[in-house]
Formats: structure tokens, C-alpha cells, sequence
């Protein structure tokens, strides 16, 4: 169900936080995040997480969260910037990725681009304290009608090895 909605990059959400006998659920304890006792399903919340795309500065061509490796595969269509008439800040230029600390990225993310790596920086300022990564279109490099940025995030291993920490 998770990849169709990266397929067709439809937002969704989980909403049921406890249970309240509702008996539409499909499992007698209920489906919300926490039990009898207040103790939350952390397989759940696993499973329900996933690293995503929160802003794009451009058009998404595609995405997808594995969830056995927790690696980010997102393919994107960079802003054009040839015209030299239209003005780009860089807010406009900035696209944010969102990966979850504490269950998939606990030691950092590891940002590889693969396409068009010149055109780009990544950035982690906001990444310890909100989990979220900004790829930022460098605004003095001339990015042509439909040149494609392909990226991966994926957890690390030795901290050594991540972009972000």
C-alpha cells in the first residue's frame, strides 16, 4: 500500500491513536499506536515511518521508501533557471527531505547524488534537532528545462561515513 502512494505521490496518514472499540477495526485489540496500557506498538510506528519528500523545488518524476534497506530512492526535475529574467531565491531553490532519527537514521544519513551533482548542495542544519535534509539548487548555475537530480539517502552505519550526523 506505502509504495502505491510514492507511485502516484499521494500523501497519507495513520490516524487512529488508541483504541475505542470501534468495531470496524480488523484486530480485537484494535489498530491505534498504543495498548491496554498505554505502551506504544513500536513495530508499528516502524513500519509507518518512512522517509519522504516534504518540499520539492521542482516536479517530482518519482520516489519510493524500501523498507527493508530504509533507503530514499527520489528522482526530481530541477527548477530552470536559463532565463535569466526570472529571479530565484533561495527558498525557491530548496527542497527538504524528512527521515526519521530515531527508529531509521540514528547514527546519520548517508546523501548520495546521482545525477547533475554539480547543480546541487545538501544541507544539514535542521537535520538534528527535525530529521530533515535540504538539497539546495545552486542559484548561480544555470539548470537547463528538464534536467533530472536523482538522489539516495540511506541510513549509516559508521558515523564517519554519513552526511549528516
Amino acid at each position: 500500500m506505502m509504495d502505491l502512494t510514492e507511485k502516484h505521490t499521494q500523501s497519507w496518514i495513520y490516524w487512529q491513536y488508541k483504541y475505542f472499540a470501534d468495531i470496524t477495526t480488523c484486530t480485537p485489540e484494535g489498530e491505534g499506536f498504543y495498548d491496554e496500557n498505554g505502551e506504544l506498538y513500536e513495530d508499528k510506528v516502524k513500519v509507518l515511518s518512512r522517509a519522504y519528500p516534504q518540499i520539492i523545488a521542482g516536479q517530482i518524476d518519482n520516489y519510493n521508501f524500501a523498507d527493508v534497506t530504509r533507503k530514499l530512492k527520489l528522482e526530481y526535475v530541477l527548477v530552470d533557471t536559463s532565463d535569466s529574467s526570472i529571479a530565484h531565491d533561495v527558498e525557491s531553490l530548496t527542497s527538504v527531505v524528512y527521515v526519521n532519527k530515531q527508529y531509521d537514521f540514528k547514527v546519520g544519513a548517508k546523501v548520495t547524488i546521482n545525477s547533475n551533482q554539480d547543480k546541487v548542495d545538501v544541507s544539514c542544519d535542521d537535520y538534528t534537532t527535525n530529521g530533515l535534509i535540504q538539497i539546495i539548487q545552486k542559484s548561480d548555475t544555470i539548470v537547463e528545462a528538464n534536467s533530472l537530480l536523482s538522489l539516495e539517502i540511506s541510513p549509516c552505519i559508521l558515523a564517519e561515513a554519513c552526511t549528516c550526523k
